[in-house]
This record gives structure tokens, sequence and C-alpha cells, in this order.
């Protein structure tokens, strides 16, 4: 299954998606509380069409599949992506929320590392997690300075 075409994409849930998934997560959080609050390397389900059949799943696996199924449950679509994941511009674009034009020109600048295949370019997904980082902590450190000089002048929020 590794590398269909369907990776990048993702689907809204519908209502009874929704509350299905809710439910899950809950069921699948309570099972691993049960099972062992020591975090195991494995959770072991039995699945409902035959009682004697068991699936063992990857602790992180099952961490996953409970995080996805909050989003599903709160009506948010749901994309997995490799963490080495070669994406597109507009892929990235996409993930970033800028436009495909915005992301071009932060790649000229060098400000999110790409690649060249051919006359396409091809951005890593850690990459550009990396690029979102540090502009998160760039706007952070820029709020925290504006507090600053607002309580120092006296025109802070009390």
């Amino acid at each position: 299954m590794a590398g269909t075409a369907t990776r990048f994409a993702s689907a809204f849930p519908s209502p009874q998606e929704a509350n299905l998934a809710l439910t899950s997560a809950q069921m699948l959080t309570l099972k691993i509380a049960a099972d062992s609050p020591d975090c195991p390397d494995k959770v072991a389900i039995r699945l409902a069409e035959d009682e004697r059949d068991i699936i063992e799943l990857p602790f992180a696996a099952v961490r996953l599949l409970i995080d996805l199924l909050g989003e599903m449950s709160k009506g948010n679509a749901v994309s997995l992506i490799p963490m080495n994941a070669e994406l597109t511009t507009q892929q990235a674009a996409d993930l970033l929320n800028v436009s495909r034009g915005f992301l071009v020109k932060l790649l000229e600048n060098r400000e999110i590392p790409h690649r060249m295949v051919g006359t396409h370019r091809r951005v890593l997904f850690n990459d550009l997690k990396a690029y979102e980082e540090r502009t998160k902590r760039a706007r952070l450190k820029v709020l925290d300075q504006l507090t600053e000089e607002s309580q120092a002048i006296g025109i802070g929020y009390e």
C-alpha cells in the first residue's frame, strides 16, 4: 500500500462518520489505558467478525489512529503525509495555506530548501515543517517584544 495515489487525498467526514470516529477514539483510548498504563509497545485488538482473530498494532500507530479519529470527530478532513515525502509546489503551498506563487518566491529566496526534478521543484515535507516552525517562533518572539514594550510604556492590558 505504500506509495498509493491517495497518499495526499482527504475528505470531510459525514456527520455519521464523525460520530463513529468519536466513539472509536474514546474506545481505543480506554483500551490503551486498560491494557497498560506504562505505554505498551503494541496494542492487541480483537476483530468483531471472528472473536479468535486478534490484530496487534504498534502503539505509535494506535496513538496516530486516535488522533486521526479525534480530528474526524470534529468534522475535519485528515491527510497522512510521510515525513520524508517530496511535495510539488502546489501541495506545499496548500499545506502552508499560501499561494503557489508566494511559495515559489520562498524557494527562490532560499527560505525553504528544494530540489529540481527537470523543470519542476520538489520540497521535502520535513523542510516545509521546519520553515513553518521557524516562522511561528519568529512571530511569537515579535509578539513577546510588543507585549514587553506596551507594558513598559503603560499601555498594557491589565
